[in-house]
């Protein structure tokens, strides 16, 4: 087989059965969920799934509405959200690699995996978001990838910006992510950035594609005070881009 086809092949059959994997998740104790979503591989699943056929994954499990696996449209993946502050988010190099918190609630999927996604094909990236007053706002990308741990899980690639998540008159190009394109993963244990005197990640509390340091942070602190550069936050977020009270990043094949 070509290689194109090969790909072709790979994508949506192994993209399903990570859906499958995650999904089957649901519903487990916290300290579960990190430690499954630590070991995930993408093999055989026989011992959840049913095997061999994209429509057979897909129906062996629940799926929720922002997790399509249908034919009908591409698969959704929601990789992080933050909702009430319950999981901490301020956590090391190895959490992040591997995922952590619950994944009908606060979690962050994993870089492991996230790496693997989004190097499958082309993937655009959905921001919701909910500012501190209550009002909802969104940031789409066009393409969006990272390399891999060996290279630090840099923002390797994003496309172009369209949403409503920019005052008007604000930078253009949603300026709060892009301005942190090509730079790599930092941990508070892990320090990445490209700031020579300060350690972006223990300075604004979270784990982030920090440069020196952030135009956004959506790991950040959802307990710290008010106007805080160390909460979440997005850059020229209309209604203030601080102490933001639920985020949801997802990805779907182009």
């Amino acid at each position: 087989m070509e290689k194109g086809g090969l790909k072709q092949f790979l994508s949506p059959f192994l993209i399903h059965l990570l859906i499958a994997d995650i999904l089957l998740l649901g519903g487990r104790s916290q300290a579960d969920d990190s430690r499954d979503l630590g070991h995930f591989k993408c093999t055989n699943r026989q011992d959840k799934i049913s095997e061999s056929t994209t429509e057979q994954a897909s129906e062996s499990v629940e799926i929720t509405p922002k997790q399509t696996t249908t034919d009908d449209e591409p698969s959704i993946v929601v990789f992080q959200r933050r909702v009430d502050g319950s999981v901490d988010f301020y956590l090391n190099w190895t959490n992040y690699k591997n995922g952590f918190g619950k994944l009908d609630h606060e979690f962050w999927l994993g870089n492991d995996k996230l790496y693997y996604l989004t190097n499958q094909g082309n993937y655009q990236l959905r921001i919701d978001m909910v500012n501190k007053d209550g009002a909802p706002y969104y940031a789409k990308y066009g393409l969006f990838r990272i390399n891999d741990e060996s290279k630090k899980y840099k923002l390797s690639e994003l496309g172009n910006y369209s949403g409503t998540a920019d005052i008007e008159g604000g930078d253009s190009g949603g300026h709060a992510l892009s301005n942190h394109r090509n730079c790599s993963f930092s941990t508070f244990n892990k320090d990445n950035d490209e700031s020579g005197s300060t350690h972006c990640a223990v300075e604004r509390h979270g784990a982030w594609w920090y440069k020196s340091c952030a135009t956004s942070n959506l790991n950040g602190d959802y307990m710290a005070a008010d106007d805080n550069e160390s909460s979440i936050h997005w850059y020229d977020l209309p209604g203030g881009l601080y102490n933001i009270k639920y985020t949801e990043m997802k990805i779907r094949p182009v």
